[in-house]
């Protein structure tokens, strides 16, 4: 199973923050839930981690090759099963 990663990630435009750095290494066959309130990044997180958006600073990493701003379309294969994997195993149980 491919394994994802993001160092320092963070996300802003101009001078609103999106997402502050953050480190995150999701376990394998465990499932990972993003809780927090509104505007706190959960989306923003998510986009970073499919590739719909390029981190302001830091990256992101998949069996530690540097994805870090590949357009969707190339690394889609490599991303789509790493964030899909998970979900297909809950909807065999």
């Amino acid at each position: 199973m491919s394994r994802l990663q993001l160092c320092e990630v963070a996300k802003s435009e101009g001078a609103e923050v999106h997402l502050h750095p953050i480190n995150l290494s999701p376990q394998a066959n465990a499932i990972t839930v993003l809780l927090g309130a509104t505007l706190a990044g959960k989306t923003s997180l998510m986009r970073l981690m499919a590739g719909l958006d390029v981190p302001t600073s830091g990256r992101v990493l998949v069996d530690d090759v540097d994805v870090t701003g590949i357009p969707v379309r190339f690394a889609h294969g490599v991303r789509q099963y790493c964030l899909a994997a998970e979900a297909a195993s809950c909807k065999r149980h």
